[in-house]
This record gives structure tokens, sequence and C-alpha cells, in this order.
């Protein structure tokens, strides 16, 4: 196993715990964290691993795609996105470690929807920051940045809180 897949590996393993319900999976180190951050970033990818990160792509965009759980929503690049359990209807509660782990969709990224995504459904939500996410049915959107190539689901049912979201806005489970 390479440097940097060994690196990612580890922050999702200490990040994960920090996006469930039970406090003892939240006990994640800052310290361990940036280091980590900080030896991925250094890293040099290797052409298996040229995908950008999710949440940097110029233009997301929104568009439904097929996969093992059925059709689900993805960003243009075909990267997955996911719901959070633990949010409100149109607020997000995922921040800081959670936020790391599981980066927002946010508005200045959209980009055009394509066919089947229903307009009716997309929607923001300004969040604590400021910045304005995407909702879709009322649920913030999130990458997961374990999902390292189009069309990984790797998010999909972690910690019982993570689920994708079919065409019609409902979580996948």
């Amino acid at each position: 196993m390479d440097r940097l897949k060994f690196t990612w590996l580890v922050a999702g393993t200490l990040i994960l715990g920090a996006c469930g319900d039970n406090a003892d999976e939240a006990a994640v180190t800052t310290a361990a964290i940036a280091t980590t951050q900080t030896a991925a970033q250094t890293t040099a990818p290797t052409t298996a691993q040229t995908a950008a990160p999710p949440a940097t792509v110029a233009a997301a965009g929104l568009q439904v795609v097929s996969s093992s759980l059925g059709d689900i929503l993805a960003d243009s690049e075909g990267f997955t996105l996911y719901s959070f359990a633990n949010d409100e209807p149109g607020t997000s509660n995922c921040y800081g470690q959670c936020e790391a782990a599981w980066p927002p969709l946010y508005e200045e990224l959209l980009g055009t929807p394509a066919p089947g995504i229903d307009q009716a459904k997309l929607g923001t939500t300004t969040r604590d920051d400021g910045k304005v996410q995407v909702t879709y049915n009322g649920f913030p959107l999130y990458f997961f940045v374990q999902d390292q190539l189009p069309g990984d689901v790797k998010g999909q049912g972690s910690n019982d809180v993570w689920y994708v979201l079919n065409p019609a806005g409902e979580v996948v489970k």
C-alpha cells in the first residue's frame, strides 16, 4: 500500500468516528488529523489517484447515476453525494472534524443540474460559517473523502447516519 493510500485510510478511519452519534467514536485527536492531512498533501498521487477531491470540482453540477444502490445523486464527475441523518431539514449539523471527512456541496460549486434532477427539490441552506450549502428535498448534501473515484459509495451506511439519496430525494438504506 503506498503512502497516500495509507494516509487517507488512516485519516478516514480517524475522522469517520467523529461523525456518528457515539461519543467514544468521536475521540479523534486534532494532531493526528493535522499530521495525516499534511502527509497527504505532500505526497504526490499515483495515476490511479488523480481524481480531484470532490469538494474542489469547479462546477459540481448534479446528476442521477446508476450504482449498486440503484439510481442515486452524484456530482457532474460522478462523485456520490450523501445525506446526514443528524441534520435537521434544511440545516447542516456537520462541522469541524465531521466536515473534514464529509465536505459539503457548496452552492458556488453547483453548476447546472442534469436532466433527471427535480429542480423543485433543489435548495440551499446557510451554514454557521456563512457558506451556502446545496440541499435536495431539504437534505444538505455532502461528499465523502474516502470516495476516491467516481461511483464509489464507501460512505453508505457509515455510523448508521450517512446515506445516499435517490432522485426522488429519499434516503436509500
